[in-house]
């Protein structure tokens, strides 16, 4: 675990030393404007060696989408988030969490706020942290699908129209529109409907969703 802190750390992130509760074990925030060099980071996890590692993906202009995909509901929230924003997985770091759930990064320069926009979807960039491999918890491991950051020879940027939306905390995920027909409920497919050359992102869509 020494050996994978150090190397976020010198890859530009801010390193935070993370519980099996997947708590810090340290005052974070003050990291933000203060953090950790190599030597700090090793003494840590030379006192502490089994402590998960916590990054803060907006200290290196990243953006993570944190979806709970193993949620009711939560694969479908996410492939609709990617509609929405014209998102894609190609050139994105992808990792499992410990619980089932799916991180995927973006690149992002300045980064953007952390916080929820659905219940099963968080954006966690500047003023919030995620966990990253090889970090375990008692639900399971945290593993990489694709290269991790570090490896990605290229990161694909986050979408510019989403990177205002969610500096402006102006999003959030749509559900496909309902109305009444013969007092049924009829779900209106146009808002999945490919359009414009969103075939790529309407395949990840359906990949998300399962």
């Amino acid at each position: 675990m020494l050996e994978a802190a150090l190397a976020w750390c010198r890859a530009g992130f801010t390193v935070i030393p993370v519980g099996f509760d997947k708590k810090p074990r340290v005052a974070w925030r003050e990291l933000q404007t203060e953090p950790w060099g190599e030597n700090q980071v090793r003494a840590w996890w030379i006192a502490h060696p089994h402590d998960n590692i916590g990054v803060i993906p907006g200290s290196n202009d990243f953006v993570v989408i944190d979806g709970d995909i193993y949620k009711d509901g939560g694969g479908e929230d996410l492939g609709q988030f990617f509609i929405d924003h014209n998102l894609s997985r190609e050139g994105a770091p992808m990792a499992h969490t410990g619980s089932g759930g799916l991180h995927t990064w973006y690149k992002c320069v300045g980064g953007v706020p952390s916080g929820p926009v659905s219940p099963t979807i968080d954006v966690k960039s500047n003023g919030g942290y995620v966990i990253v491999p090889p970090s375990a918890n008692e639900a399971g491991t945290y593993k990489w699908m694709t290269a991790s950051p570090l490896e990605a020879v290229a990161v694909t940027e986050l979408p510019g129209a989403l990177t205002s939306a969610l500096r402006e905390r102006r999003v959030a995920v749509k559900k496909p529109i309902q109305n009444q027909v013969g007092g049924a409920q009829v779900i209106d497919i146009s808002l999945f409907r490919a359009t414009d050359g969103r075939e790529k992102v309407m395949a990840d869509a359906v990949w998300f969703a399962g």
